[in-house]
């Protein structure tokens, strides 16, 4: 009786962990000379490297449907990773950049309101999608499906642009922001003994989005004689705006293990007290 007692706490724990789950910054290994599985191709033959996040550049084009009230929205872009970033938020030290790229392409969708000149997208409902790919040569030859990343059920998304004018026809520059978390499915043959990176399993990908150095004059935006506005980043000529990633592990939050340890505890309490109610 004791036993089974005992797994049913086991499950509850499990159900307590697997609902209760946070993200920790973690490291992950690449090994850029990886054949990578059945793809057969090395994004280069450079020495192994370990990293936390990275940066990028980013260029989208982002419709608003309209000018007022609530309204959906939807972009599409690319994220051009450019460094590596280490657990002292340095530069990876590495050669690997001159011999491959790395790109996220992605949509992102769903719906917001307008308050003023501002939107904020709402977390229901709001889809996003980044595929990543790797490039061991020249533009438009052979790539590597490094993974996908979708935005995590349930998490919180904060995603917003502030415009000047926002009357129709009107024209100028805009200062977005976006911070969400995505998890990460490796690509097949990525991952593991042979593939380009080792990394925990489930990884989370935190990502941080907005205008350079806060620069509004690189995302310009235009106003119909109808109300969609549509934002392109970067005006052409321009510094792209950032993207930039955390790598983190779910783990455990402290609550849940609080709430398992109670849950073992009274399991133990209960059996002992059937023993002793059967001496």
């Amino acid at each position: 009786m004791f036993t089974k007692t005992l797994l049913s706490a086991a499950l509850v724990t499990s159900s307590l962990l697997l609902t209760n789950l946070a993200s920790a910054a973690t490291t992950v290994t690449f090994a850029p000379s990886a054949t990578n599985g059945a793809q057969a191709l090395a994004l280069s033959a450079d020495a192994n490297f370990q990293a936390v996040g990275f940066s990028s550049n980013l260029s989208s084009v982002l419709t608003i449907a309209g000018n007022s009230g609530v309204q959906s929205f939807s972009e599409t872009g690319t994220i051009d990773v450019t460094s590596f970033i280490n657990s002292s938020n340095a530069t990876v030290a590495s050669g690997v950049f001159s011999n491959y790229r790395i790109l996220g392409n992605f949509s992102l969708s769903g719906f917001g309101s307008w308050a003023g000149t501002q939107y904020n997208a709402s977390p229901a409902g709001l889809s996003f999608v980044v595929n990543l790919i790797g490039d061991p040569g020249a533009l438009g030859g052979p790539t590597i499906n490094l993974g996908s990343a979708t935005l995590v059920p349930g998490s919180s998304i904060a995603f917003a642009i502030a415009f000047g004018s926002i009357a129709p026809n009107a024209v100028g520059s805009a200062l977005t922001s976006l911070s969400a978390t995505l998890d990460f499915t490796p690509g097949p043959g990525t991952s593991g003994v042979g593939g380009f990176f080792v990394a925990p399993d489930p990884l989370n990908l935190l990502i941080a989005v907005g205008n350079a150095g806060g620069n509004t004059m690189n995302t310009g935006y235009k106003v119909s004689s109808t109300g969609v506005v549509t934002i392109t980043n970067p005006i052409t000529g321009a510094n792209p705006g950032t993207a930039n990633a955390t790598f983190a592990q779910k783990v455990p939050e402290p609550g849940a293990l609080s709430l398992a340890a109670l849950g073992l505890l009274g399991a133990a309490y209960a059996s002992k007290r059937k023993k002793v109610a059967s001496v």
